[in-house]
């Protein structure tokens, strides 16, 4: 069995690997690695207040990439 944990852990390694390649929606995101927006808006939050990811443009058109 997997511990929550290490689901969180491959969720957040998943959402950097993914925008390092190019700044994503949230949308783009959930439908690359196959999870709801809803809980990949909840890591991007999170992301963004301990400084590893960096949001640009607005509403439905914010796209997410790794913070240099």
């Amino acid at each position: 069995p997997v511990s929550q944990a290490s689901k969180e852990e491959a969720v957040y390694r998943d959402i950097l690997q993914a925008i390092a390649v190019e700044p994503l929606t949230i949308g783009q995101l959930a439908k690359q690695l196959s999870l709801d927006s809803d809980e990949v808006r909840g890591y991007l939050d999170w992301m963004k207040k301990v400084g590893k990811v960096v949001a640009s443009g607005r509403a439905r058109a914010t796209r997410y990439s790794a913070a240099s």
